[in-house]
């Protein structure tokens, strides 16, 4: 009887120990976020995966997890669709914001409440495209990008964080 009781004693002491010395605090977890943006950014090598797009003219177009916009320091790999008004395209319709570039004018700055404010300008054989970027501190991230064929478009998205 006394080893019964000796061995569920020290279930309950095994099982109650490890737990408790891995609860991570939520203010842990914002910092480690943080820390990983901010990381990504001053690298010049991030992702952010965009979930909507918000066309000048018409409503907003919820996205499927296809898209994305990739920057490694010195080249853009965007990966976006278009919706909106072109004023001249190439026949077939052309590839629109679906190529590879190298980056031009890369300038980054520290906006308000510690989101980063990045613009830069890719250029391809159909057009000269200069991208907004707004990434916050907790890895949500919008895009602005102006074109000179074709409409402006804006996403939403999120920098994808990998720990």
């Amino acid at each position: 009887m006394k080893i019964i009781h000796f061995l569920l004693v020290l279930c309950c002491l095994l099982a109650g120990g490890p737990v408790s010395a891995q609860k991570v605090t939520k203010a842990e977890r914002k910092a480690a976020t943080e820390r990983m943006v901010r990381d990504s950014v001053e690298a010049r090598t991030y992702r952010i995966d965009v979930h909507t797009a918000l066309p000048m003219s018409g409503r907003s177009v919820q996205l499927s997890p296809y898209f994305y916009l990739r920057v490694q320091n010195d080249s853009v790999d965007s990966h976006l669709p278009y919706f909106g008004r072109a004023y001249f395209i190439p026949y077939g319709g052309g590839d629109g914001l679906n190529f590879q570039a190298p980056i031009r004018n890369y300038e980054q700055k520290e906006g308000k409440k510690g989101a980063y404010a990045i613009t830069f300008d890719a250029r391809t054989h159909e057009d000269t495209y200069t991208y907004r970027v707004e990434i916050h501190p907790n890895g949500a991230a919008s895009i602005s990008v102006n074109m000179q064929q074709r409409q402006s478009i804006d996403f939403m998205g999120n920098l994808v964080l990998d720990p």
